[in-house]
């Protein structure tokens, strides 16, 4: 009987099955690891703008002279975007929602000095926002976790 001092084949299968599973398991950790990092950053920026809305009623209950402004509290008034559903509250009530530009309209954000009004450094998303029954919500859908998401409830959902 010979000496074999080589592998055999059935020792480099074994070897590439478990490289394999190893590998599965880093990307599938990888892929969770970025989800929650785009469900924190949509949640946080929803969370920010929320408490900034509320400071923003509040002033607007305390003192009977303050109206709001554009270019000071948002930046347009709401304009439906083409292939968006949107639902009863926002069209039901459209004149009540107004629109704050993120990142994601490059070139109204550069220009808008609403971020900096409210105190906030850098908003990814436009949102449309209700002064009025302080909601908050998604101009234009983002997918997050496999989901498609618009609203404050949406989000947060998905975050706990």
């Amino acid at each position: 009987m010979k000496n074999n001092l080589g592998i055999t084949m059935i020792e480099l299968v074994v070897v590439l099955v478990i490289i394999i599973i190893i590998a599965t398991i880093a990307v599938a950790s990888g892929t969770k690891t970025l989800d929650e990092a785009d469900i924190a950053e949509v949640y946080i920026e929803m969370d920010s703008i929320k408490e900034t809305i509320n400071s923003v009623i509040l002033q607007q209950s305390m003192n009977d002279d303050f109206r709001l402004e554009q270019g000071k509290h948002y930046d347009s008034d709401f304009v439906p975007a083409e292939g968006v559903t949107y639902g009863d509250n926002v069209l039901g009530d459209q004149d009540n929602w107004h629109m704050i530009f993120g990142i994601d309209e490059k070139d109204i954000y550069l220009e808008s000095n609403v971020r900096t009004a409210l105190g906030l450094d850098s908003i990814n998303h436009t949102y449309i926002v209700n002064y009025e029954t302080a909601e908050i919500e998604l101009y234009k859908p983002v997918v997050v976790s496999n989901t498609a998401v618009r609203t404050y409830d949406e989000v947060r959902s998905i975050a706990e």
